[in-house]
C-alpha cells in the first residue's frame, strides 16, 4: 500500500527568531503515481520534495541571514524525510521483485 510522504519540520532550532514564532506547515507529497523502483520516478520524487521544502521554508526575505535560514531549513526537511523516502523506495523495489518472480514462465 502506497501512502503519501509527509514533511513536517520539528527543527525550529535551525531558524532565526522570526521563523521560530510561526507555525510551520505539514505537507503531503503524492507518491502513488510513481514507480519508485525506477530512477526517473525517484528524480520526480526528489523534485517534489525540493518544491515542498521550499514552500515550507519560505520566509520571504532577501538578505543573507534569511537565505541561509531557508537553505538550512530545506536541508533539515530533506534529512528528516530521508528515512521515509528510503523505506518507500525499498518497498517499491520489493514489490517490483515480487511481481517479477510471479511472472516467470515455467
Amino acid at each position: 500500500m502506497k501512502k503519501p510522504l509527509t514533511l513536517a519540520t520539528a527543527v525550529l532550532a535551525v531558524f532565526a527568531t522570526p521563523v521560530a514564532s510561526r507555525d510551520l506547515p505539514t505537507v503531503s507529497i503524492k507518491i502513488t503515481d510513481l514507480d519508485l523502483s525506477t530512477e526517473v520516478a525517484r528524480q520526480k520524487l526528489d523534485q517534489r520534495i525540493d518544491n515542498a521544502a521550499r514552500r515550507i521554508c519560505q520566509l520571504g526575505g532577501f538578505d543573507y541571514g534569511v537565505r541561509k535560514a531557508e537553505a538550512d531549513c530545506r536541508l533539515a526537511v530533506k534529512q528528516k524525510v530521508a528515512p521515509e523516502v528510503e523505506l518507500a523506495i525499498a518497498n517499491a523495489r520489493a514489490e517490483r521483485l515480487a511481481t517479477n518472480q510471479l511472472d516467470i514462465p515455467g
